[in-house]
């Protein structure tokens, strides 16, 4: 029955959207990736409440949210090399040697 009540404190996603922290960040990132965010981190609470753990506030669950908003938002891009395609002429170049 406890594990049911701890399940019940978990707030939805609407509620968390229009938490002051979580609306801060709402303007950096696409509005889908931020729900998804608060499903996975929703989903996360729920097993830990079914393993035993008291359920998190919503001021927890909305920090944890803008860290991994603010977390995505500064991943700095680097330069890479696209090799797809290159292809090795080395064997191809050689003539064929008998056995």
């Amino acid at each position: 029955m406890c594990m049911e009540n701890n399940l019940r404190k978990l707030p939805s996603v609407d509620k968390l959207l229009d938490h002051p922290a979580v609306k801060s960040a709402a303007g950096h990132l696409p509005h889908e990736l931020l729900v998804s965010l608060i499903r996975e981190n929703l989903q996360h609470y729920r097993t830990m409440i079914l393993n035993g753990k008291d359920a998190p506030s919503t001021r927890e669950i909305a920090d944890n949210v803008l860290n991994q908003t603010e977390a995505l938002t500064n991943l700095k891009l680097k330069k890479v090399i696209n090799a797809t395609g290159v292809l090795s002429l080395i064997h191809i170049s050689e003539p064929t040697r008998p056995y």
